[in-house]
């Protein structure tokens, strides 16, 4: 039988807790003071979405991780940040990532995820919990099918409704008065310029399709995944079908 760890245990877990990785792997002891501290509120809170907006080596975020291995918690990890430096701390090589890099995918890769990319960017992937129906939009007119099939399978959804929200993106700012136009046409539609195209390279990278040519839809799971896109010609019936299963 699995022992529950009592309140008192685990602040004691807490206090005993070095966080050993920070001394011996990554930079961080800044912040080595505070780590039983964040050990202890991580297995008193359960959270079931961790989000850390700056991580530098990891000392902090690392330390959470710790918490949710040990207590066998079903949360799941993000840290955010460019692993770039800014002028009041200063600036940093990339070996600072791949040092982060390399000891979560060794330790807490099957919950924890880095973001390498700025804060504004990733607001979308945590605000409401939901799925995303999404298009991205690099061609008005390539879109305009998959922008109609979007509204039509939310519709068909009917209690489900609610269970996700519709988003546009795009990157092109040539672009900003057609996109403009699209949301007076679908006000409940969410717009969401990709700065950079951080999000288009992932789907480029991740498909088998052009995304730069063809403007399919995907869908965007609560945390943040591009987990499925459908064929341009996909039988919508089928993608209703999907989408059911999915939410």
């Amino acid at each position: 039988m699995e022992i529950k760890h009592s309140q008192q245990q685990r602040f004691i877990n807490a206090l005993n807790y070095v966080g050993s990785h920070i001394n011996d792997q990554l930079k961080g002891k800044a912040w080595v003071g505070h780590v039983p501290f964040a050990y202890w509120l991580v297995s008193i809170l359960k959270p079931k979405i961790l989000v850390e907006l700056g991580t530098h080596g990891g000392g902090s975020f690392f330390s959470f991780c710790q918490s949710v291995l040990d207590n066998k918690l079903d949360t799941r990890a993000y840290a955010v940040d460019t692993w770039q430096g800014e002028k009041h701390a200063g600036h940093y090589s990339n070996s600072v990532y791949e040092d982060a890099f390399h000891f979560n995918k060794k330790h807490f890769e099957s919950f924890s995820t880095l973001m390498k990319m700025r804060f504004d960017e990733a607001l979308i992937k945590f605000e409401d919990g939901k799925w995303i129906l999404s298009v991205y939009v690099t061609d008005i007119d390539k879109s305009e099918e998959s922008i109609y099939l979007m509204r039509q399978l939310n519709v068909a959804l009917n209690r489900d409704i609610n269970k996700l929200k519709r988003v546009i993106f795009y990157s092109n700012k040539l672009l900003e008065p057609q996109v403009s136009d699209i949301k007076n046409k679908y006000p409940r539609v969410k717009i969401i310029e990709d700065q950079n195209g951080v999000l288009l390279n992932v789907l480029q990278k991740n498909s088998k399709i052009n995304f730069n040519i063809e403007n399919p839809i995907f869908i965007i799971d609560p945390y943040g995944r591009a987990v499925m896109y459908f064929e341009p010609g996909s039988d919508p019936k089928l993608m209703l079908k999907d989408l059911k299963v999915l939410i």
